[in-house]
């Protein structure tokens, strides 16, 4: 998954250093820290990585109510009618309503097993995530470089001729 979203940053990569070379003899280059916090905000991977990290947060949330009371509710209603030749007819009305609360009181560390899995998944996810952007800022900077190498080299030559 890490390899096609280089392929996909260098064809965007390609894409944007040709929108700039042809750019940059009218204007200033542009500042590497702001095409750098623009990549960041805007490539589908982070996104992506901020969205799984999201998630594991979430997960942690989740098994923590494990430690909290249940509390469910049901209702049911309805109605039957018999009718038998050697019984008198029947036709009762049935309803039922129960409610249940169920605390927890000791679930020899399965709970806080799970509590415990959740975090460590999530401190793995917010690593993925740093790695990923790390990865990314990489290969943003040495495409600039090589944008830049290549514009200037372009540009002795033109000049030299």
């Amino acid at each position: 998954m890490a390899s096609t979203y280089k392929s996909k940053w260098k064809l965007t990569a390609l894409g944007l250093g040709c929108f700039f070379v042809s750019g940059m003899a009218q204007a200033e280059p542009l500042a590497l820290s702001g095409l750098l916090a623009d990549l960041i905000q805007r490539h589908p991977s982070v996104k992506e990585a901020s969205a799984n990290t999201q998630r594991a947060v979430e997960k942690v949330g989740v098994a923590k109510g494990d430690y909290f009371p249940t509390f469910t509710f049901s209702t049911k209603f309805g109605g039957e009618n018999l009718t038998q030749t050697d019984l008198d007819q029947t036709d009762p009305l049935t309803t039922d309503v129960s409610a249940k609360i169920d605390q927890l009181v000791y679930d020899f560390g399965a709970t806080q097993g799970k509590v415990d899995k959740s975090r460590l998944s999530l401190e793995s996810t917010k690593i993925k995530e740093e790695v990923n952007r790390q990865d990314l800022l990489e290969d943003a900077v040495v495409a600039y470089i090589e944008l830049i190498s290549t514009t200037n080299s372009r540009l002795c030559t033109e000049v030299c001729r």
